[in-house]
């Protein structure tokens, strides 16, 4: 399929008739649309989509451009349509889909009930030729399936969700993708046409059903029997298949949990780290209250020797200035010099003691130097007292000490809390009845795993078994058969359908191997162009997409992707198929009969970083006979300069307006 041109009327944004030519030169095949977001990229790749099918993703269904349908009188009509031509299998088409719109007596606009789809072809004969009405959907189905379509008209969007259907094992519409574009389903539609498992209009089924018994009721049991050992049959290999997708979910759940316990695994350390965090946090503010309190005793008995030294030492100062006479006898009292007066009436040394007498008089003079009366004593006393006071002491070092070790344990409580709540955090939506519950759930898809693998070895057997007596009771009809020459024929055209049925089964599986193979080769050649990485791709017999690292240190198990990965993964898988069905169509294997694809895309750079999308603009025009790309500027910069040998058209969109754009070659 090659497309030439085509044409818009009214399409939404693109007002009046615009018409682009694709670049169809076999060196130049690349054409280049440029335009910022809003300007009508997206319309114009779903234009292609409503064209052949009818359909649009656009949530407004009106496709009429609003400023044409403004211009409209009332009771005036104006006709939206799409026009595609291209080649396909060497035949030139005119695919044409058109939509009228009107605007009633009240000036409401509406549009016709249904899209009229018409299809033309240039005959041999040069003239051109309509497709009938009533098969004009299956034609365009024929040129292009409609299933298959998403595979070569794309956008962004698209892209993703297949990396996601990808990732989720969806590999089915994959498989059916490769063996459709390939030509294997050819094969597939044949062998299901002679003897298809679940075709009970089969030829062979309808060759054993035609046999005539001619009322033998022995021939009759038989037919039944062998009827109801095929229906056995195809009900356990029914069974088979759902396993099978059974076993494909189970896989899928269980990867899924053991990733969330790897999870939780790390989250269990972080639990036992919190626990430990707390413990220590519980000792550091034990101690950080022991200090505390001790830091305020130790500040209470020694506080006042610290703050009254500036004090005792102005008042040492100004003693020292003033001379004041001691003259006390230390540890005389006043109450001795009573005492002796009054009571002993002699000095100590024994001299008399009485009114008038000397003794009596130095006495008396003595009272005023000694306590409490004496000041000179008193002052003594207090420069002792200040002296030994004021000598240098560590309370200011031993405060600051003290003080010291209460902020590196405040330090260490922060660091712990901060430590504590950072753990909390990634263990706030986990629990020990979680993992518990996690771990129960991978138990029991264990359970049903090797239930399933058991149960489908059993039906593998029973249809071995089954197999062995649907021949014994079908050589038993044909014995019976070759009493009537009408049955004779029968078990004779039978055979010749078995003969071919099972050639041709023996040429699939040995092509679609070949096909598999050589798949998995071209699509790890494209991938490790555009994802330059110790990865490759693996596709096993069902055509299951997975990547894996390159055997690093014997490690050579799937692996988590991201989003480039998958989305290199799609971009190397649709090339790949595109670049296959473009040599089958070159070498002309008349066993895969198949059509080359053009690569419709809508922003597929987007996602990438500038070395990929450089790979990617290396890779897509050798993989395609034709690529279309719709671009934003920025993009567009990249791949112009990495295309530009490949580019042989190139257009741009000029958003005029929010309802107009027109479309200039440049």
């Amino acid at each position: 399929m090659l497309l030439r041109k085509m044409t818009l009327k009214d399409f939404r944004q693109f007002k009046g008739t615009q018409v682009i030519d694709f670049s169809r030169d076999e060196n130049q095949n690349v054409t280049i649309i440029v335009g910022e977001n809003g300007t009508g990229k997206t319309t114009f790749s779903q234009a292609f989509n409503w064209c052949l099918y009818g359909e649009t993703v656009f949530s407004d269904k009106i496709l009429i451009c609003k400023s044409t349908a403004q211009e409209l009188s009332l009771n005036e009509e104006c006709c939206v349509f799409v026009q595609l031509e291209f080649n396909h299998n060497n035949t030139e088409y005119k695919c044409i889909r058109e939509q009228i719109y009107y605007c009633d007596s009240k000036g409401i606009l509406k549009a016709k009930p249904n899209s009229l789809l018409k299809l033309e072809y240039r005959g041999k004969d040069g003239q051109q030729k309509k497709i009938p009405e009533n098969i004009l959907e299956s034609e365009v189905n024929k040129i292009l399936p409609k299933d298959l379509s998403h595979y070569f008209f794309f956008d962004g969007e698209r892209i993703t969700l297949m990396s996601k259907e990808i990732a989720s094992g969806k590999s089915k519409e994959f498989a059916d993708a490769v063996k459709s574009l390939l030509g294997l389903s050819g094969f597939e539609n044949a062998l299901n046409h002679l003897n298809g498992i679940h075709n009970q209009n089969s030829v062979i089924k309808q060759y054993r059903k035609s046999f005539d018994t001619e009322g033998n009721a022995d021939f009759e049991r038989l037919k039944k029997e062998s009827a109801d050992l095929e229906g056995e049959k195809e009900n356990i290999e029914k069974k088979l298949d759902d396993i099978d997708d059974y076993l494909k979910n189970a896989a899928t759940q269980k990867e899924k949990l053991q990733e969330e316990l790897k999870k939780f695994a790390s989250i269990e350390n972080d639990i036992t780290s919190r626990n430990e965090a707390e413990k220590d946090l519980e000792k550091i503010n034990k101690h950080r209250q022991e200090g505390v309190r001790d830091y305020l005793r130790y500040f209470s008995e020694h506080n006042y020797s610290f703050f009254v030294r500036k004090l005792i030492n102005d008042v040492m100062e100004k003693l020292d200035k003033t001379k004041i006479k001691d003259t006390g006898i230390p540890d005389i009292h006043a109450r001795t010099i009573d005492y002796l007066i009054n009571k002993r009436q002699s000095c100590i040394c024994g001299a008399p003691i009485f009114e008038g007498n000397e003794v009596h008089k130095h006495l008396l003079e003595l009272l005023q130097f000694i306590p409490p009366q004496s000041l000179g004593t008193s002052i003594r006393n207090f420069v002792d007292i200040a002296k030994e006071k004021t000598k240098a002491d560590d309370f200011a070092d031993e405060m600051e000490t003290k003080y010291t070790i209460i902020r590196q344990w405040d330090k260490e409580i922060d660091e712990l809390h901060e430590k504590i709540s950072g753990l909390n955090k990634k263990i706030a939506n986990s629990s020990e009845e979680e993992i518990q519950k996690k771990q129960k759930q991978l138990q029991e898809w264990d359970n049903r795993e090797n239930g399933w693998f058991e149960e489908r070895g059993k039906g593998k057997q029973e249809i071995v078994d089954l197999q062995g007596k649907i021949s014994g009771v079908n050589q038993k009809i044909s014995n019976f058969a070759n009493v009537s020459k009408n049955n004779q024929k029968i078990s004779l055209y039978m055979k010749y359908a078995e003969y071919i049925y099972n050639s041709l089964k023996a040429d699939y599986n040995r092509e679609e191997e070949k096909v598999r193979i050589e798949f998995e080769k071209t699509i790890n050649e494209i991938f490790k162009i555009i994802y330059n990485g110790g990865l490759s791709l693996k596709i096993d017999e069902k055509y299951n997409i997975k990547i894996i690292v390159n055997d690093f240190n014997g490690y050579n198990e799937n692996v988590e992707t991201s989003t480039a990965q998958s989305l290199s993964v799609i971009l190397a898988f649709i090339s790949a198929v595109i670049k296959m069905a473009r040599e089958n169509q070159e070498s002309g294997n008349k066993l895969l009969v198949t059509e080359s694809y053009p690569l419709v895309m809508d922003a597929p750079l987007s996602a990438f970083d500038k070395t990929r999308i450089q790979t990617i603009c290396e890779v897509l025009p050798k993989t395609a006979e034709q690529v279309i790309i719709f671009i934003n500027d920025k993009d567009g910069e990249i791949a112009e300069k990495n295309m530009k040998e490949k580019i042989g058209k190139k257009y741009r969109f000029n958003k005029k307006n929010e309802f107009e754009t027109y479309m200039e070659e440049s």
